[in-house]
């Protein structure tokens, strides 16, 4: 299984024991002008996962031993709909930085 194929299943399976495990030690999430420890951002995805926010129409940009980019569309409370582009680093196997933007259409 590719990363790109554990990411989207670990993220639409609303498991976050799973997801525990794909994230690094020192991870961390850059988006727009914060950054998020592990435990930050695991808290903020369990809430995600509690509303049942999923990957729609997940697409490869590029993915290698070190990186994997990738879009996918998410659709927030409001039903605003927006592209997301998220960038994650890979060290030892897991992800270890993540950066994404979010651009409505």
């Amino acid at each position: 299984m590719s990363f790109f194929d554990l990411i989207v299943a670990v993220y639409n399976s609303g498991d976050i024991e799973r997801l525990e495990k794909l994230i690094h030690e020192d991870f961390l999430f850059m988006k727009d002008y914060s950054i998020q420890n592990r435990e930050e951002y695991l808290e903020d995805v369990q809430n995600l996962f509690n509303r049942g926010i999923k990957m729609h129409k997940p697409t490869l940009i590029v993915e290698n031993e070190d990186i994997v980019a990738l879009n996918h569309i998410v659709v927030d409370d409001a039903g605003n709909t927006f592209r997301v582009t998220a960038v994650n680093f890979i060290k030892d196997g897991k992800s270890w930085r993540i950066t994404t933007s979010r651009t409505k259409i």
